[in-house]
């Protein structure tokens, strides 16, 4: 752990030498933020976790002081930019025992909710001897990572023993936590709460309201490899329908200028959202945070990337909710249970080439809106993290 923790921290320093972190930043990540009063510590990855915990974060927020921490500065900002009352967000605390105990002794923490499959050893136990009850939720235990898990198998067990309860998002995951010593007990029937996603009602800015849906394609969360396929389909497409527009969004936004450079060469007429340009062009490059609900609402077809290299595939739950069309690629197993659901209700397009790209991207388009198939209900889940959390502090 110290050798992980130490390349984090060189990380977070280079981020700092190239201006991509501040300061502030960095000390932040040493000591982690500070919160006066009781409150519960809600701790995940980035901008993908933090929308999946948005509905338990608002529900914990209004009888609760929440205090979440995240591993990126965008997924910081993310949760920052809901503006929840009674929710603060900052840096996590380096997975160090001595940081993690100052971190406690700073805050007064009365639970410590995991989203997904952050597990961290030191936060956990350190929050086990404070007494601190250690809750995982919307929990995915991957097969790569059970089988790393599984290296050290005492260790393993010790984490999982202590835990007050997981809630994970499907059956594979749930057998996987048991069999590396989550007590049956524990384990809750699976649930996935990217399932109560719901989509945003208020007014589209202009430069969203540019785009006609029916002639958009939004390629959401793309990764190196990606965007070339995207580009190369998007230039078959546009042979039957030449007013077809593309809106990419890069998983990484600082891809930006590199990837309106690739399409520049591919002959399209390409634009960047950091410009804060609204021009017709060919393709717009999505080079943002925290915009991703304009782009589902501007398009009637998103591509989700992740999946045409082996990422694992991003979310299929925030386009289905915004009835987009769905094309993806043969790497989805992160959402596969997801996908399977969307099969059933309507055609979703499995692709690996440019052709097939660009053919489904006609086909989705002559197919008209979607209907989302998830219509989840938390209640459940939000009462049993009611009676693990506590009795609600004062506000």
């Amino acid at each position: 752990m110290p050798l992980i923790v130490t390349a984090v921290l060189c990380r977070s320093l280079i981020a700092w030498a190239k201006g991509r972190e501040t300061t502030a930043d960095v000390k932040e990540r040493i000591r982690g933020p500070r919160q006066k009063g009781p409150s519960i510590w809600v701790h995940l990855s980035s901008v993908g976790e933090a929308n999946a915990a948005r509905p338990a974060i608002l529900h914990l927020s209004k009888s609760h002081s929440v205090l979440v921490t995240t591993g990126t500065t965008t997924g910081r900002d993310a949760v920052r930019s809901w503006s929840f009352a009674n929710v603060n967000a900052g840096l996590a605390p380096l997975d160090l025992v001595s940081a993690t105990r100052r971190f406690l002794s700073k805050n007064d923490v009365t639970a410590l909710i995991v989203i997904e499959n952050e597990l961290w050893p030191n936060r956990l136990l350190t929050a086990h001897k404070r007494d601190v009850p250690v809750i995982l939720l919307n929990a995915r235990m991957s097969a790569s990572t059970m089988k790393t898990w599984s290296r050290f198998p005492k260790t393993a067990e010790r984490i999982m023993s202590q835990v007050a309860a997981v809630f994970p998002q499907d059956q594979a995951s749930a057998d996987r936590f048991e069999t590396l010593g989550a007590p049956a007990a524990k384990i809750c029937p699976p649930f996935n709460l990217k399932e109560l996603y719901a989509p945003v009602t208020t007014p589209l800015p202009e430069i969203a309201q540019s785009f006609e849906r029916d002639q958009t394609v939004l390629a959401a969360a793309t990764h190196e490899g990606e965007d070339e396929i995207v580009l190369a389909g998007l230039a078959l497409a546009q042979k039957e329908r030449p007013n077809l527009r593309l809106i990419l969004a890069p998983r990484h936004p600082e891809r930006g200028p590199s990837i309106k450079a690739m399409s520049e060469n591919a002959g399209f007429a390409t634009t960047l959202r950091s410009d804060r340009t609204t021009t017709n062009a060919d393709v717009f490059v999505a080079d943002s945070l925290g915009e991703m609900d304009w782009w589902y609402r501007a398009s009637a077809v998103a591509f989700v990337g992740g999946s045409l290299v082996p990422k694992g595939g991003h979310t299929p739950y925030e386009p289905a909710a915004y009835r987009c069309q769905i094309i993806h690629g043969p790497h989805i197993d992160n959402f596969r249970s997801g996908y399977s659901e969307l099969s059933k209700s309507q055609s979703v397009w499995q692709v690996t080439t440019p052709e097939e790209l660009g053919q489904a991207m006609l086909s989705a388009l002559a197919a008209g809106p979607a209907t989302s198939p998830f219509q989840a209900n938390g209640s459940a889940i939000f009462e049993q993290l009611d009676l693990l959390c506590g009795a609600p502090s004062a506000n």
